[in-house]
């Protein structure tokens, strides 16, 4: 949800956040002027008690999660020390940080701050804090569950966080915040129509609050579900649009993501001038960032997609580009990887030679890999097979580059 709504000078100089920590969400700031310094009182009370709790919260998760068999995780909700708005906040992050890689882990931390957050006392803070508290845990237990494939659960539990905020007119923020999740769970179930109108309230909610970065990302999500849909040229339009947001709001790592997938929607509409442009373009900014593995991913992605597409000569070069930049950097697994559909393109166009010299150094590579002794014997077997020449290599070839995907999804990164 928002981060820190609670601010002590922010709070005590903006009636739209006071606004937030009222029982009823609504203020008459033309009557009841007498209420005022009261009120004042009341919400910096309040913000200082959130301040306070965080203090030292971090470390206090931390150690019970380190002291804690991941398998009794569960039995962290009955933890006095966790039960309060603080620790479930970081409960929260906890989750995030897990929850594309280790979805199972994320998902029981999530019923931890989820049951605790419902178990806090009506009365422990501002009705609109516990909402929000409330539906922020619900909204990371839809994620995890998404993550794991159960979409209808991560349904129930999105829609649950949407409730957790109905009562609270002032928190149209949090409630976009929730339907971005919502109208991925959507877009999964293939209610596209329904996910799409959410994502058009979304962005509409985030202009308004002149988040311009949450603004971007509700549209970077609209985007790529559009192109998903194969429909490219309106996810082209659209991603043109939030180019122009992203350069005037100087969010550049934005505006890279943006010129990436601009990219992608160029190639598919057959303008391979302008898809060199533009992947052009998010490279640099890639690199500008110090996004490095950004940038050679990137690279990578532009020389697959060319490829595909029949720009030979122009996929080549983004692909043993990327695969230069991966082995300076030590990403040996990504440049093997790299190098095998480097050799695959060399050897269905017929470029014997080059393929054989590269199948030798990839087949040196994989050894400084986690991809293990197997993954060995298939690149030496695959180097053996090309410089033997023949006219089956290429199936063998595309075998060798499944085998090594699937190895490569083991390994932890």
């Amino acid at each position: 949800m928002t981060e820190h709504p609670d601010d002590l000078l922010h709070i005590a100089s903006c009636h739209t956040c006071r606004d937030r920590f009222t029982a009823d969400n609504v203020v008459n700031l033309n009557g009841d002027r007498q209420r005022e310094p009261e009120r004042m009182r009341e919400f910096l009370e309040t913000a200082r008690r959130l301040e306070r709790e965080r203090d030292g919260v971090e470390d206090v998760v931390a150690r019970l999660l380190r002291s804690t068999p991941v398998s009794e995780w569960s039995s962290l909700a009955d933890e006095r020390e966790l039960h309060s708005s603080a620790a479930v906040e970081q409960l929260i992050e906890e989750v995030r940080k897990r929850a594309e890689k280790i979805p199972l882990e994320a998902l029981t931390l999530a019923d931890v701050a989820t049951i605790i957050s419902e178990t806090l006392p009506t009365n422990s803070y501002p009705p609109v804090v516990l909402a929000q508290l409330r539906a922020s845990a619900w909204k990371e237990r839809a994620q995890a569950l998404r993550y794991l494939g159960r979409v209808d659960d991560a349904l129930a539990a999105i829609e649950t966080a949407e409730e957790r905020l109905g009562h609270f007119a002032s928190a149209t923020f949090d409630r976009g915040v929730v339907f971005l999740t919502k109208s991925r769970i959507l877009h999964q179930l293939g209610r596209t129509a329904e996910a799409y109108s959410l994502l058009r309230e979304c962005r509409q909610i985030f202009r308004d609050h002149g988040d311009a970065k949450l603004l971007l990302c509700a549209g970077i999500i609209e985007g790529a579900s559009l192109f998903d849909d194969n429909r490219i040229a309106e996810a082209d339009a659209l991603f043109t649009e939030l180019l122009e947001v992203a350069r005037s709001a100087r969010d550049a790592e934005s505006q890279a993501r943006i010129e990436n997938n601009l990219a992608y929607c160029a190639t598919g509409l057959g303008d391979y001038r302008r898809a060199n442009v533009h992947f052009s373009n998010g490279i640099a900014l890639f690199y500008d960032l110090g996004l490095l593995a950004e940038a050679m991913r990137a690279k990578w992605g532009a020389g697959r997609v060319l490829v595909g597409k029949g720009q030979i000569n122009a996929g080549l070069a983004y692909l043993r580009d990327a695969r230069r930049a991966f082995l300076e950097n030590s990403m040996m697994e990504d440049a093997v990887m790299c190098g095998v559909e480097i050799i695959q393109v060399l050897v269905e166009r017929g470029d014997a030679e080059p393929a054989r010299e590269l199948a030798h150094h990839v087949a040196s590579d994989v050894q400084s890999t986690q991809l293990g002794a197997r993954a060995v014997a298939a690149l030496r077997q695959l180097e053996e097979a090309v410089a033997d020449g023949g006219t089956d290599l290429g199936p063998q070839v595309r075998d060798v580059h499944a085998y090594l995907e699937s190895l490569r999804q083991g390994i932890s990164v």
